[in-house]
């Protein structure tokens, strides 16, 4: 049986140690009887990212996407949808190691080639867009992950109940982003959206409502201190 096979029978089977000494003992195989942009050994470098993802060693996920990613851009037809996974793929690593600079970079890059190239699924896209947006707040940067969540809003379209998971965590991360500009009255709006979506959605008695009522508290109490320092002065 092929080494690459006989991985995809351990994975199936659920024998993960197994799995990366097969996939990595049929990548040093491959390296030597294939040519460095052969797709048996993207294949191969693929099944060990995803791995090496699944198994939380990001810096050799990031290893073996960054592989797959050579190969795919230097072939003559370029397939939008795996630069796509693998870019997406990059930038959660990225975002799982704390290196926020890198995981934006090909976090942007997944959703422009969603946006431009793919056909549009709305809710694809909007969840891509929702990941920049989480990863842009996390940098400090509320004004790019205002504008971000606005996108995926728009990109679900008139009626957000259609979609009303993403559409909630979109319009929790917009009030959230809000909520650090000062613009309070904005950031109440879009939490009450995103609990009225929340709710449809999963019923009251969640703990991501629990949270998502905290930041709104927190937002009111935010806006007492003000209106007090403001009488005061």
């Amino acid at each position: 049986m092929e080494l690459h096979t006989l991985g995809l029978k351990f994975k199936d089977e659920k024998k993960w140690e197994e799995v990366i000494s097969t996939f990595l003992d049929a990548a040093k195989i491959r390296e030597k009887r294939l040519p460095k942009t052969h797709i048996d050994l993207e294949e191969t470098y693929l099944e060990l990212a995803s791995c090496y993802f699944d198994y939380r060693d990001y810096r050799q996920s990031i290893f073996y996407f960054q592989k797959v990613l050579q190969i795919e851009e230097s072939l003559p037809t370029l397939n939008y949808d795996t630069l796509y996974t693998i870019n997406d793929s990059l930038g959660r690593a990225y975002f799982n190691l704390q290196e926020y600079k890198e995981g934006i970079s090909y976090c942007k890059k997944a959703a422009e080639i969603r946006q431009k190239h793919l056909t549009l699924d709305k809710s694809r896209l909007a969840d891509a867009l929702l990941s920049l947006a989480n990863y842009e707040y996390t940098l400090g940067s509320y004004s790019s992950s205002i504008e971000t969540a606005k996108e995926g809003l728009n990109a679900l379209g008139t009626d957000p109940s259609e979609n009303p998971g993403i559409s909630s965590a979109l319009y929790a991360i917009l009030g959230s982003g809000y909520k650090e500009t000062s613009q309070y009255e904005k950031a109440v709006e879009s939490f009450n959206k995103s609990i009225e979506l929340e709710i449809k959605q999963f019923g009251a008695t969640n703990h991501i409502l629990a949270a998502k009522y905290e930041a709104l508290a927190d937002i009111y109490l935010d806006m007492t201190i003000l209106i007090t320092i403001w009488e005061c002065g």
